[in-house]
This record gives C-alpha cells, structure tokens and sequence, in this order.
C-alpha cells in the first residue's frame, strides 16, 4: 500500500502544472486541474487502484450489471435504474468536489504551517517527529485568527456593551 507521503508527492507532480492564483483567492476548480493535470490524476488513480484495498472499478463490469437489472425488471420500472445511476453518478461527483475543495484548504493550512512535501522519504527520530507535531497542533509556525479564538472574558464583554447601549438609549 502507497504511503501518504507517497501520494502526496503523485499528487504534487499535479499541483506544479496549475498556474499560480493572481490574486489571494483564485483557486482552481476540479475541472480546471482535472484539464491541466489528467495524465499526473489518471497516474494517482493508477497507484490507488493498484492497491488491495482500493481496487480498481471495473466500469464494465458496472454498465453489465446495470444493464442486467434493468432487463431483469418490467418495462415500467427500468426508469429507476436510470435515476439510481444518475443519482449515484451525482453523490460520487459531489464526493469529490468536497475532497478536492478539503484537500485545497488543508493544504493551504499546511503551506502557511510551513510544512511542505518532502522529495523522498525521510526517516525523522522520535523528538523531532514530535517537536513538528506540536508545533503544528499548538501553532507554532501559522497565526490564527483572533475573532476564532476563545476569550473568556468575551460574555462580560458582550454584557458591558449591552449595558452602555442600554445607557446610550436612556439619554436619548
């Protein structure tokens, strides 16, 4: 089985063929990088099909046993076969619009991390691998934004300017 660091590095042969964004939040769609990167894409497919795991689909063999159930049913009921391909067709596509878009921001997330894919694999001791790990976890390395931080002190706050507002509206 591919490791992570293995896929991701397929995958980076991909990323380097999309153009850079030229403004902060021009990010490619799927189908943009689908367009520019097919062969590196049907490449990462190729290494996850070849897992035991992950198998290849046989799309024949899907168009047979859709064919066979729809001639295994009445006249008047081979229409759902159609709507349930349609509507599998559907939940597959927006399954990997959301993992390309998740995939998107966690690896924006890493990048401002400073995190990177590595060349080759690299043996990493213990003390290390566990110095990255909570650099990443308790931010060492990215600047989190403060309206998403917590602040205990934030209902007493709210409280305080509820109460001069209140105060504004008695003058008035």
């Amino acid at each position: 089985m591919p490791t992570s660091n293995e896929l991701m590095r397929l995958a980076r042969t991909c990323a380097e063929r999309l153009p850079r964004p030229s403004r902060l939040r021009n990010f490619p769609s799927f189908a943009e990088m689908e367009e520019l990167c097919g062969d590196e894409y049907e490449e990462l497919l190729a290494v996850l099909h070849d897992d035991e795991i992950y198998e290849a689909a046989d799309l024949d063999a899907q168009e047979r046993l859709v064919n066979a159930i729809r001639d295994a049913l009445p006249a008047g009921r081979q229409s759902l076969v159609e709507d349930l391909v349609d509507n599998q067709a559907a939940q597959v596509w927006l399954q990997q619009e959301g993992a390309f878009h998740l995939g998107m921001a966690v690896g924006v997330l890493l990048a401002q991390a400073g995190l990177s894919i590595p060349d080759e694999e690299v043996e990493v001791d213990e003390e290390t691998r566990r110095e990255r790990e909570d650099a990443i976890r308790f931010g060492a390395h990215r600047q989190t934004d403060r309206r998403l931080q917590y602040d205990p002190d934030e209902e007493e706050k709210e409280e305080q300017r509820e109460r001069e507002e209140e105060d504004e509206d008695d003058d008035v």
